[in-house]
Formats: C-alpha cells, sequence, structure tokens
C-alpha cells in the first residue's frame, strides 16, 4: 500500500507491507531513484527498508492514516486476528 495522495497534491512518500508478524516500510521515493547493481530476475532490489517491531499475531492487514488524523505522514493502522495497533515512524527499525 501507499500513502495517500494528500488533499494538498503532494506525491506518495511510503510503501508498506505485512509479512507474518511484520509490517515492512520503504521510502518510495528512494525506490523510485533507486540506483543499484543487485538486481532479482531482471528488477532492482531495494534492501534499504525499516521493519516494525513484532507483533504477536500474524498481521492480516495495514492501512496508512489519513493525514486528517494525524502529523506524522508514514503513521501506521495494523490488524492483527485480535488486536489493533497504531504503529509510528519510531515503532521500526532500520534493517541492519
Amino acid at each position: 500500500r501507499f500513502t495517500w495522495v494528500t488533499e494538498q497534491g503532494q506525491q506518495e512518500r511510503w510503501i508498506v507491507a505485512s509479512v507474518g508478524k511484520f509490517s515492512v516500510l520503504w521510502n518510495f521515493r528512494q525506490v523510485k531513484l533507486l540506483v543499484t547493481s543487485a538486481t532479482s530476475k531482471g528488477m532492482k532490489v531495494c534492501t534499504d527498508y525499516r521493519l516494525s517491531q513484532e507483533k504477536e499475531e500474524n498481521i492480516v492487514d495495514s492501512a496508512f492514516m489519513h493525514e486528517n488524523f494525524n502529523t506524522n505522514s508514514n503513521q501506521l493502522v495494523v490488524a492483527t486476528e485480535h488486536d489493533v495497533h497504531s504503529i509510528s515512524n519510531m515503532d521500526f527499525h532500520d534493517n541492519c
């Protein structure tokens, strides 16, 4: 999923994917401008990402909060089978 195209017309800034008990966040601007020799089946590979703290259950869905309800463009709402979490940029860790 991408962040909202804001009402002020700003472009998407983040990409998020949820896999198992983690959410993964990429800076969309960096992905678009990616210069790398790392490829997989002819596609460029972006290894610069941020990983959320592990949840107790598998994540079933995640979505960016609309800018009217947060001050941080990469604030997420993450749903597990029995819980809903709010995740901000500070809850993500660099992949290194």
